[in-house]
């Protein structure tokens, strides 16, 4: 049986213990392509013929099962938040690096300890933003 044979005749340190067995996986994952392809390709219960070559070396691949899309609805709170987070790391760099340029070009200095230290609090949010949102 295919979970046997991977855990005596595979290489790979990650999987040959479990079996062969990767966890579910899809086209935005990093995976190696020519894997990804050929795996993609398979029916359930299908396994590739003959070896798929990777970055990884050859692998004999078994399709054991595969999720169905979600329907829209079941992901439309998550689109809705990776959608913002994206905008919101847009506006954030924009606005940073906008501020910048600003008083760059004005030559604003700070004297006052105050208004200096609302306005590198300002800053690091906008810095905190993008990075959190990237």
């Amino acid at each position: 049986d295919f979970e046997e044979l991977a855990k005596e005749y595979s290489d790979d340190t990650g999987s040959a213990e479990d079996g062969g067995f990767i966890d579910y996986f899809n086209k935005d994952d990093n995976m190696d392509e020519a894997f990804l392809n050929a795996s993609i390709d398979l029916e359930e219960g299908e396994y590739t013929k003959e070896p798929v070559q990777s970055s990884f070396g050859y692998h004999i691949i078994l399709k054991v099962d595969q999720k169905d899309k979600p329907e829209l609805d079941e992901v439309r709170d998550d689109i809705k938040e990776t959608l913002a987070k994206e905008k919101l790391n847009e506006d954030s760099a924009l606005m940073y690096n906008a501020l910048i340029e600003i008083r760059e070009e004005a030559g604003i200095e700070f004297n006052d300890d105050s208004l200096k230290k609302d306005y590198d609090e300002l800053m690091q949010q906008l810095i905190d933003n993008v990075s959190s949102a990237g």
